[in-house]
């Protein structure tokens, strides 16, 4: 029955078919899938905890305030993405059988970050797309994870702590082969839930900074109601009350089994970073909390609006009671105020000016060269009744993932090496494997960012006297390469 799943464990030995959904895909991540910064830098970016590309590495980095950060709300938008011929013909998962990296299609992610003062929210996607083809039908099998994450900044900004709460999803999706459509039909789809937390202690005027994350998932022991969605008539129970399967003749017992859950093993990322020349931490004071020239304008003109009106009334009430034109006063008077209006308007935006450029300064006049050094280490739990991804979309044979806990250390360096024009990157991060007849391996990165000097405000959204960057990192080791792009503000 199917109640009683969560009582019994996957019985069958390695690399015999399933015949049971009693298992769960352990979703690892061996590989650093991220943005070019935190692939140049080895993936140790626990203890950096900057931007959108930080939220899975340290949810407290929603929180994090970088020196260009001057107004009480802020925001960035970010993204990136692995090309197919990035990952063919290599061993994603680190198994040993580099067969299963061809079905391997496409990996993106992107997200938004909201910074309200001392309060940040944010939210990022990853999406991965495999590919299975039978004799027949293509299964187009996607896993989709959502991080919703808020944090708060404490201590002028040396003390960050960031919550997130993670949706992870596996949908199986068919195409049929043989007929030039794009559409296709869902027949099934599994979910998974995790929380996140993390905390970095960013001491103002001190070159170091210190960040701790984990990931927590529940697991399958303890959601016993959990099961796949399975959409008939391609989806099926099986008459054993074993689980749900896709009939396939490909497959070992002619049945793709779909699992119960899966996981995002649970997770701790902690490490600590070193800048020599450039101060690392510079704090980040509330806006609010500060003497504002442009609040000061703002008081004013209220004070000189109530006046106005005050004027206005007794104008107004003078020529009724004298028997005036009160409708061509009124008009008068209000082209006098929207003059007057327009003018203080201009007064606002230039104390605001003055109150950014003034905030600014500590960032217009650091140093432009750095040496960043951020080591890391990440741990990683078992996970029960784990299979790989191999396992469930290629063989449907078992072969057990996450059996054992696992540690990588992570090593990053980042220079400015031409001040204000290119910045380098490199390091070095050892993926264990998950599977038993895999092996660890040493993986090499590197990435650069070269200053484009062209100035774009891109229609007011940013400063007219905004450049911009171009750049990319690659990730290389046994039976992998991954490389990608990227394009953004000049900071």
């Amino acid at each position: 029955m199917v109640c009683c799943w969560a009582t019994a464990a996957l019985a069958i030995e390695d690399g015999e078919p399933f015949d049971t959904s009693e298992y769960t895909i352990d979703l690892h991540q061996g590989p650093v899938l991220a943005g070019s910064r935190v692939v140049g830098l080895a993936g140790a970016y626990a203890p950096i905890a900057e931007g959108v590309a930080g939220y899975s590495y340290n949810p407290a980095s929603v929180v994090a305030r970088v020196p260009w950060s001057t107004s009480w709300f802020d925001w960035e938008l970010d993204g990136g993405f692995t090309l197919p011929t990035s990952v063919t013909d290599f061993d994603f998962d680190n198994n040993g059988d580099a067969s299963f990296s061809n079905s391997a299609a496409f990996f993106a992610t992107g997200g938004l970050g909201l910074q309200f003062g001392d309060f940040g929210v944010g939210l990022n996607l990853d999406w991965q797309l495999y590919q299975v083809e039978t004799e027949t039908d293509v299964l187009n099998v996607t896993i989709l994870r959502a991080l919703l994450v808020a944090g708060y900044s404490f201590l002028d900004g040396e003390l960050l702590a960031g919550l997130g709460l993670s949706a992870n999803n596996v949908g199986i999706a068919r195409a049929i082969a043989d007929v030039d459509t794009d559409e296709e039909r869902t027949l099934a789809t599994v979910t998974g839930p995790a929380a996140h937390l993390g905390l970095v202690w960013a001491p103002n005027y001190l070159p170091l900074r210190v960040g701790a994350a984990a990931r927590l998932s529940l697991p399958a022991s303890q959601v016993p109601d959990a099961v796949p969605e399975c959409a008939e008539p391609d989806c099926f129970e099986d008459e054993d009350g074993k689980g749900f399967y896709i009939p396939d003749d490909t497959k070992p017992n002619g049945r793709f089994y779909l699992p119960r859950t899966i996981s995002l093993p649970n997770e701790i990322h902690a490490g600590v970073a070193f800048q020599l020349f450039r101060q690392l931490n510079q704090g980040w004071a509330n806006p609010r909390d500060e003497p504002s020239h442009h609040r000061q304008v703002a008081e004013q003109i209220e004070r000189a609006r109530q006046d106005r009106e005050a004027e206005r009334e007794r104008l107004i009430n003078e020529a009724k009671s004298q028997g005036k034109d009160v409708d061509a006063l009124e008009e008068s008077l209000g082209r006098a105020e929207d003059q007057i209006q327009d003018l203080e308007e201009e007064r606002l935006d230039a104390a605001y000016g003055s109150d950014r450029q003034r905030r600014l300064i500590p960032y217009q006049t650091m140093l432009r060269e750095k040496l960043l050094i951020s080591v890391a280490a990440k741990m990683t739990w078992s996970t029960e009744n784990g299979v790989g991804l191999d396992s469930f979309l290629e063989h449907q044979e078992v072969e057990r993932s996450g059996e054992e806990v696992t540690i990588g250390p992570h090593f990053g360096v980042e220079g400015e090496a031409w001040p204000g024009t290119l910045v380098l990157r490199g390091g070095s991060y050892l993926e264990p494997s998950r599977f038993a007849r895999g092996s660890a391996r040493w993986h090499g990165t590197g990435g650069l960012d070269i200053r484009i000097p062209i100035e774009w405000g891109v229609f007011g959204l940013f400063d007219d006297d905004t450049t911009w960057r171009l750049g990319g990192a690659i990730d290389g080791t046994v039976r992998y390469l991954g490389w990608n792009v990227a394009f953004g503000v000049w900071r």
